[in-house]
């Protein structure tokens, strides 16, 4: 009768588990539905580059605090740990034994993506470079299972194709095909490739690190091989912002939209794959929609309430099918 009572205690446990983690996407996704708000702000002072650079020290210095109260933390719980902190050479042996040389891969994939992102913005339509990233989730899911080995059932497979055509179908208002945008077009799809690529990697790097280390580390690099692009680029119109409200962008962009954002998406991925992940954050473009439709009284029609629909069926297929969860 005990053991009937204490296993139905940890399967409650397990469920509130995987409710929590399921309610913590939500709050990143909230988080990144943001940041195209905080970039416009920022912008209007200094380039896009000036504004990754600054997300980026900013993210640094805050992972930086995190990761020194965790170890606080830690020696508090476990008075047995060593006093005498490790040394320089001893560090660098246990980040390179933690994938250290695969989190400088993500982190030139990071900016290179990002980097993409925003040329393919100034080459194609907003519309057209949304449509095509909307493909993502298909490189996601083909990478997790060539190289990490994850499988999918068809419930999976058939959420993530009604997810895509859903997201699809509510950029194709706008969309506009023609010659002259081809290289933009392009750009935009690469900038997705890259963007899964990095999931993938992230997700195995998450196999053997927690998500606090991996994060200091990634913003670290990112920032370092940032440095000479900013110089270059931005010398003339200036590297820092000059009013009150453009260093609360910067610092949005780095707390909101960088330390919560992508650190709940990376924490995440002990419990969900990068191809659930992919697909989830398709919701972006319901959050948009409901949002303009809330506080701007952009009209919503049929077709987009439809394809709103498509995606949150195709979501909830991808959740309740076989590669969702990592095992």
């Amino acid at each position: 009768m005990n053991f009937q009572i204490l296993k139905e205690s940890d399967k409650n446990l397990e469920n509130s588990a995987k409710i929590l983690n399921f309610s913590l996407l939500f709050i990143a996704l909230f988080a990144v539905s943001l940041t195209p708000i905080f970039v416009k702000i920022s912008t209007r002072e200094i380039g896009i580059n000036a504004t990754l650079f600054n997300r980026l020290w900013i993210v640094t210095i805050i992972f930086s605090f995190w990761n020194s109260f965790n170890e606080i933390r830690s020696k508090e719980l476990d008075p047995v740990t060593e006093v005498n902190p490790p040394s320089l050479p001893s560090r660098l042996e246990t980040f390179i034994k933690q994938g250290g040389f695969w989190i400088v891969i993500v982190s030139i994939l990071h900016l290179s993506q990002r980097f993409t992102w925003t040329w393919a913005l100034t080459e194609t339509s907003t519309a057209n470079a949304t449509v095509l990233a909307n493909v993502t989730p298909i490189f996601t899911t083909l990478g997790s299972w060539l190289f990490l080995g994850y499988q999918f059932d068809r419930r999976f497979v058939s959420g993530l194709v009604l997810s895509i055509v859903g997201a699809i179908a509510l950029g194709t208002s706008h969309l506009s095909l023609s010659s002259e945008g081809l290289i933009g077009d392009c750009a935009a799809l690469s900038a997705g490739v890259l963007n899964s690529i990095g999931s993938v990697i992230s997700q195995k790097i998450r196999q053997r690190l927690d998500s606090s280390t991996y994060l200091l580390w990634r913003s670290a690099f990112s920032t370092l091989f940032i440095i000479p692009v900013v110089l270059f680029f931005e010398h003339e119109q200036g590297i820092f912002p000059l009013s009150p409200m453009g260093w609360f962008s910067v610092i949005a962009l780095a707390l909101i939209s960088e330390a919560i954002a992508h650190g709940l998406v990376i924490y995440s991925m002990k419990h969900f794959t990068a191809s659930f992940l992919s697909i989830f954050f398709l919701s972006q473009a319901v959050v948009a929609t409901l949002l303009a439709w809330i506080f701007l009284n952009e009209k919503v029609e049929l077709i987009n309430c439809i394809a709103l629909a498509i995606i949150v069926i195709g979501i909830y297929l991808a959740k309740t099918g076989k590669g969702a969860e990592t095992k």
